[in-house]
């Protein structure tokens, strides 16, 4: 899959060799606010549906699209792949094999990255009245995209822009 890296740095490049580490534990009672974390990693934009980073961000925060787009290909079949309305059984299954509690580290061991790819339908937002608090990092994604904490899931793209 092509995504794309918004920066205003000119210079950036892949670092294939980075692996960002994961907080292995969320606990809701030594970390309240734990709950709104959200993975470590290189930012990446899902454009092609036409609701990535720079769709969102034209509308919401123009300043923070960034000037330069880095295009890069990603191994989906290394990615934790949350999509629409099926994401919320998918999260619930991965949050039952952790014991009821989101552990970045956990997933982290089994994947190289998410992307969470709203398509046509809207991903789950959780509220704090529901019964999925512990999920309510999922709120803050806006857009389609993807967070990679392991490079080597990353191909450069040819005729990168």
């Amino acid at each position: 899959m092509l995504f794309t890296h918004w920066t205003n740095d000119p210079s950036w490049r892949m670092d294939a060799g980075r692996r960002y580490v994961q907080p292995y534990t969320h606990n809701p009672v030594s970390h309240p606010d734990c709950y709104g974390v959200k993975p470590e990693g290189l930012r990446l934009s899902y454009e092609e549906g036409g609701r990535g980073w720079k769709w969102w961000a034209s509308e919401e925060m123009p300043r923070k699209l960034g000037a330069w787009a880095k295009e890069v290909r990603v191994d989906a079949s290394r990615l934790l792949v949350l999509k629409g309305g099926g994401a919320a059984e998918l999260v619930a299954q991965l949050l039952d094999e952790q014991g009821g509690c989101w552990q970045w580290g956990w997933v982290a061991e089994r994947y190289s990255g998410c992307l969470f790819y709203a398509g046509s339908e809207p991903l789950p937002h959780p509220s704090r009245e529901g019964v999925c608090v512990p999920l309510l990092w999922i709120s803050g994604w806006d857009c389609d995209s993807a967070c990679i904490w392991d490079m080597r899931a990353l191909r450069p793209a040819r005729g990168a822009k």
